[in-house]
């Protein structure tokens, strides 16, 4: 694995409404973070290293409070780790699509049910879910 690239930092300020012990909150978090990260991983495919390479963009992937605009508590603290472990994730995905999987912290925050107009998603996360089962009963 090559190290990391991330592009430049993004300031921004990031509004919302929380609900806290059953009363609505506003919340205003200010944050900068990288606009997104690059890692590349190898495997050998037929006797020859290839690289495969994953952008992956922090906008696009942190985890929020709620329905609301504002990242969770582990993103606010470490948004380039964050990142980072998204991008590393993706790359291994890409090289080896037979052993890797989504996450349960990647998905945090995220709807993963896969039901059709539910939350904006076709079957995608669904097969994906469908598949790491039946791969999770193939081991011994």
């Amino acid at each position: 694995m090559d190290p990391a690239r991330f592009g430049p930092e993004i300031p921004r300020t990031f509004k919302g409404n929380t609900k806290v012990n059953d009363h609505w909150k506003e919340i205003e978090v200010d944050l900068s973070f990288p606009e997104w990260c690059e890692v590349t991983v190898y495997r050998i495919v037929g006797g020859i290293r290839c690289p495969f390479t994953e952008t992956t963009f922090w906008e696009e992937s942190y985890s929020r409070i709620g329905k609301s605009e504002v990242p969770t508590a582990m993103w606010v603290k470490r948004p380039r780790g964050q990142l980072l472990k998204c991008a590393k994730a993706a790359s291994l995905r890409a090289a080896f699509p037979e052993e890797a999987s989504y996450t349960a912290e990647e998905m945090a925050g995220k709807p993963i049910d896969g039901e059709p107009g539910r939350h904006g998603h076709g079957r995608g996360n669904a097969h994906r879910r469908n598949a790491h089962r039946a791969h999770q009963r193939e081991r011994p």
